[in-house]
């Protein structure tokens, strides 16, 4: 069985936008930039939006982002561990190399992702597999 997964649509020469987005709070919208090399650290925000984003080297940690839309988005070598992301909706989304050791994607939806030679994603809470979720990385 073949899967056809739509690669995120991101241009070339996109504006820095990493120290905004360290700092970003509820319904913050982000269109057309880049986040590298940076720590987004004890952030709570809900219904935060990001188009035609590219993510490298960051990570998030002790947040709590939910709501969240990532449309035409990428991430190359994030950690998202424990990190809270329910009610998220991620479209077009690539993520490589990637490390998301419980986070939590309760009630979130995803089309069209694609999790490359990325750690394994498990589920956020000590619930059996069969009421949570277990993807394994595509090497």
């Amino acid at each position: 069985m073949t899967f056809n997964i739509d690669a995120p649509n991101i241009p070339d020469g996109l504006t820095l936008i990493t120290d905004e987005v360290s700092s970003l709070r509820s319904k913050d919208e982000y269109r057309l930039g880049a986040v590298v090399d940076t720590v987004i650290d004890g952030r709570e925000a809900s219904k935060v939006s990001f188009d035609k984003v590219a993510f490298a080297n960051v990570t998030v940690t002790e947040s709590t982002l939910n709501g969240v839309e990532a449309t035409d988005v990428a991430f190359d070598k994030c950690d998202f561990s424990n990190v809270g992301f329910t009610y998220s909706f991620f479209h077009c989304a690539e993520l490589r190399n990637c490390k998301c050791i419980a986070t939590d994607f309760t009630r979130s939806r995803f089309r069209h992702v694609l999790f490359s030679a990325a750690s394994a994603i498990t589920p956020h809470s000590a619930s059996p597999p069969s009421s949570g979720f277990l993807l394994k990385a595509i090497p």
